[in-house]
This record gives C-alpha cells, structure tokens and sequence, in this order.
C-alpha cells in the first residue's frame, strides 16, 4: 500500500487512503433496468506504533451523508508480549471469517459473497487477543452482540477464530480454518451461535478459497447455512498470504498483473448486490481485475442469482476504479 510515513526509534506514524469509484447496471426481472454511479468507499486511515502499543483508526468520508466522519476501526493494541500474545481494545473486525478478514480492497471480486454479508459482521467495539506462529494463528475477544442497538455490553457476544497453513513446498500452500461466535439477543432478542470452516489453497498463479457458514438459536428449531467457492488464477503477479489472511494481488511485471475469478454460492445469504435481498438462493460471480501497480486498480465483475423462494431472477454489472494513497 502507498502511504506516507513519520517514524523515530521507538515509534511511527502512518497515513494514507482508498477511492472506489463504481459504475453498476441491475437487471431485475419483469422491471426496467436501473444503473448508478457512486463512490463505493472513500476512507482515509491511520496507523502506527509507539513503544509497545500499535494504534489504528478508519475514517469513512464521503459514501453517506449520515455517516460520514465516522470511525470504521479505531483501536490500540498491546503488543509488549511478542507475536504469540497481543491485546487490542476499541472498535475493531471481529475474527470470522476468511473473506471478511481480507480487506475490501484486497478481495479478488468487487464485492464479498452473500454468504459473507450475511453470516459476519461489522467491526464492533469490544477487546481481542491474537497471536500469530509461522504456521498458525488465532483469535479471540468479547464484543458488543448488535451495534444497531445502542445497548452497549449489556448484549455481548464471543467470537474466536483458529488457523494453520500448510506449506507443501515453495509452490503450494494450504490454509484451514474454523470460527465461531455465539451472540446474546442478536435475533428477535433471542441468542444465536454461528461457526465456519475455511479452506484455502495457493499454487503457483492458481488461488482457491471456499467456507461453509452454520447458524442456529439454541432451543429453537431457527436452523440456517450456506457456503461459496472461489477460483482464481493471476498472471504476472501474487496474492500473499499471512498469519491466515490474504492480501492484495501484487504485480511482478512493469506492464502490471491481470486476475481472473469465478465464485459459485448457496444457501442462505444476503443477495443485495443483485436486489433479492436476505433469502435462500444461489450465485454465480465472475470478475476480471487489472493491477496497473500496488496503487490503481480496475476491476469489472457480472452477478447472476436465482431467489429459491420466489424463483427471481437478476443480474448486476459493475466496473470499479480504486486508487491508494
């Protein structure tokens, strides 16, 4: 990422920020086609260290009127202990999730699968221990259950991820992973408990990635899930993998690197990228991504789904421009 940066022995400072700008045409079955252009995400971000303490904050400007000025993440984090033992406090991504946990502007597809949507959540504010090996990593914290309902702690939820990858040779990569958070009068002010399994692969150019999602209200006959499986394949350039998450496509040539992906779901999600909203249906997403350098980006995606309930059928287009800085 291009950010600037202030730094003295024993601490750092570091600035920077994302534009993504989107075209979208939405194909909706018996109405007339819509199309919009909007900026996507406008985000300017902070972070750095002094001494044994990390700092970061995300400042959302200009996607919403309502919420502009607002904090995405803002946190401080511990880290005296070393890798194994890290304490962050503050708002903050929750750990689950495989696609969640990679940054918006990192994901291979413009935007993340309904079964993301719907089965994760937003960063919560709340207390996380982490720690990292070469080979493993973890999660674990306390949270606010439902940021939507101002009640503060009195609601909480926990929520912990675990992960292990597996380095065949210097050409293949295996990553598992599974999660979990149980949530306190979440749905209907009933609990809910949810858990995923990852899996991921990297070899070579090729990149795979897939989850399974459960859900389920203890004492109740509520009982949902749903999965996705993502394949992509990268020319002149890789996508790094570290400490269980992925990060962005990094070009290898000065021509720049091209990425081609297909994501297949289903199950129950949130199908609001293609307006069919929370249901049970079925997705296929292809995309196509040009990294000009680590900075620009442009990507074009095609959505097509099927709502199993009402049998709807629609479709979305979308082009995107995004620029770090």
């Amino acid at each position: 990422m291009n950010n600037q940066a202030i730094s003295k022995p024993d601490s750092s400072f570091n600035f920077g920020g994302v534009l993504q700008w989107d075209y979208e045409l939405n194909k909706v079955k018996n109405n007339e086609d819509t199309s919009n252009s909007a900026l996507r995400r406008s985000r300017l971000y902070s972070y750095g260290h002094v001494g044994n303490w990390d700092y970061k904050a995300t400042i959302k400007l200009g996607e919403n009127s309502k919420t502009n000025g607002d904090a995405i993440e803002a946190y401080i984090r511990y880290t005296g202990m070393g890798d194994f033992f890290n304490v962050a406090i503050g708002k903050q991504k929750e750990p689950f999730g495989l696609e969640l946990l990679t940054s918006s502007k990192d994901i291979s597809i413009i935007e993340r699968s309904a079964m993301t949507e719907y089965y994760t959540y937003e960063p919560s504010f709340g207390i996380q221990i982490t720690g990292k090996g070469s080979d493993w990593s973890y999660g674990f914290g306390i949270f606010e259950s439902n940021r939507k309902i101002k009640s503060g702690f009195s609601n909480k939820a926990i929520t912990g991820r675990l992960t292990k990858a597996m380095k065949v040779n210097d050409e293949l990569l295996v990553h598992l992973g599974t999660g979990f958070t149980y949530r306190s009068a979440y749905l209907n002010n009933k609990d809910i408990t949810n858990y995923n399994i990852e899996y991921a692969l990297l070899y070579k150019s090729i990149h795979l990635q897939a989850e399974y999602f459960h859900t389920s209200a203890p004492h109740t006959t509520y009982s949902n899930k749903g999965h996705y499986i993502q394949l992509g394949y990268i020319f002149n350039g890789s996508r790094p993998y570290k400490a269980g998450k992925f990060k962005g496509v990094i070009p290898h040539s000065t021509r720049g690197a091209w990425e081609m992906v297909i994501r297949y779901e289903d199950g129950l999600g949130k199908f609001s990228d293609i307006n069919l909203g929370k249901t049970v249906g079925k997705q296929i997403s292809t995309g196509a991504n040009y990294y000009f350098n680590k900075q620009i980006r442009f990507s074009l995606s095609y959505m097509t789904g099927e709502d199993e309930v009402s049998s709807s059928n629609n479709e979305e287009y979308r082009v995107r421009m995004q620029l770090l800085f």
